[in-house]
């Protein structure tokens, strides 16, 4: 029976993975031909090209050109600004340094899950539903990397941002500018904190104004602790008084909240790895009896009440989840 419905589903499956797989080419194809040959790119490339050679005869990063103008400027880009989490996933791949675009990102996520769904098919001879969940985890990996990189980076800049903040009050007492001292933090300080100083230092110098420079970076970093930084720089701007020993105090602030907030890592330990084994074990338990023993789950796959079983239980194990991180998320 199974292989005959194999047999079955060969024709719609054949068509729909090549279907997918040319769409996803298409979108490929486009936004690289976008980013790199569209009217937008070329005017940003040609305005920036020659502000530079008007203001300082240096030539400008190709990098950073097509990085830019597949971030901002491509007009197949445009079409999907309206997709609900998109912004969201282009500004992900900024905060990660990724030099892929949202749409070339998206488009090896479509292919890698095709991939996989036609080796679990064909290779380890898995069913319709299996091949999809086994082809849809592929699928995420890209995404988690992402996001497990970016939570390391962020945790590596909170940990730096104390010292950055003792430096840059130091350097403010030594009689350096405020803009002097954030540039000498983004040349001593390794990434991520040197290169987020360096860009907002470099946004400033290409005629930024200060407060949209600042905003810009903790935009990308999406720290609370350059929030408050941030903010208390803006206002202090607007308003005058003792910068270097606010920052100061900001940085024992800072080193307090980071201990505290370590203290509650290590005492909710327990309960985020079991929340993490209750969470995966069911599905690696599910993945090795379908692979080892396919018939076994053919009666939880292909009838309506192991449907509804499973389906009970994911929903189960949702809510189960949320409250053991609701439990271990104490905020700081």
């Amino acid at each position: 029976m199974s292989a005959l419905m194999i047999h079955d589903l060969a024709p719609w499956a054949l068509l729909a993975v090549t279907f997918v797989l040319v769409v996803a080419g298409v979108v490929v194809l486009a936004s690289m031909w976008s980013r790199q040959f569209g009217q937008q790119s070329r005017a940003l490339r040609q305005r920036v090209a020659a502000f530079l050679r008007n203001s300082s005869g240096v030539t400008l990063d190709e990098r950073l050109l097509k990085t830019t103008a597949g971030y901002q400027n491509s007009e197949l880009q445009a079409l999907f600004q309206k997709l609900p989490g998109f912004d969201r996933l282009s500004e992900l791949l900024m905060r990660t340094q990724s030099s892929q675009s949202p749409l070339g990102f998206l488009g090896m996520v479509l292919v890698i899950g095709v991939i996989g769904f036609l080796g679990a098919w064909l290779v380890l001879n898995l069913r319709g539903q299996s091949a999809m969940l086994l082809a849809s985890g592929l699928a995420l990996l890209p995404l988690l990397m992402h996001v497990r990189k970016d939570a390391r980076q962020r945790r590596k800049f909170e940990e730096l941002f104390p010292e950055a903040l003792d430096y840059l009050s130091r350097a403010l007492r030594s009689g350096q500018g405020l803009s002097s001292g954030l540039g000498m933090v983004g040349q001593e300080f390794a990434d991520p904190i040197g290169r987020e100083f360096k860009k907002t230092v470099d946004e400033i110098n290409f005629g930024l104004p200060f407060a949209d420079a600042m905003n810009n970076m903790a935009q990308r970093v999406k720290s609370p602790d350059l929030d408050f930084f941030v903010v208390a720089i803006v206002i202090q701007r607007e308003t005058g008084g003792n910068l270097a020993e606010l920052l100061g105090g900001l940085a024992k602030t800072v080193r307090e909240r980071i201990r505290l907030a370590g203290k509650i890592r290590i005492i909710s330990a327990e309960g985020r790895f079991s929340g993490v084994v209750l969470g995966t074990l069911p599905f690696i338990l599910a993945g090795v009896l379908t692979l080892f023993n396919p018939k076994y789950m053919d009666s939880l796959w292909g009838s309506p009440e192991g449907l509804r079983i499973v389906t009970v239980g994911l929903f189960m194990m949702l809510l189960g989840g949320i409250w053991l991180w609701k439990i271990v998320q104490v905020r700081v």
